[in-house]
């Protein structure tokens, strides 16, 4: 899905780009249910959140270096 969002973004051009985190894992009920979840289980999840975050930011990064705009949004 990341190669398609990519070729979309590439393609479109948009003015403001709208970006966001996975909301899952990096909301406070995650942090709550942390050390319920099994260690590895956990892990994984904060992995894809991770690459999916560094995806995110690249995009950003595109976005800004082309003069365009970005919104980055976090859920708390």
């Amino acid at each position: 899905m990341r190669n398609n969002a990519t070729i979309l973004f590439c393609e479109e051009r948009p003015l403001v780009l709208v970006a966001s985190v996975m909301c899952t894992q990096f909301s406070q009920i995650m942090r709550l249910h942390k050390g319920k979840l099994d260690e590895v289980k956990y892990a994984a999840l904060m992995h894809e959140a991770m690459v999916h975050f560094r995806f995110v930011c690249q995009l950003c990064k595109m976005q800004a270096s082309e003069g365009r705009f970005y919104l980055h949004e976090h859920p708390t």
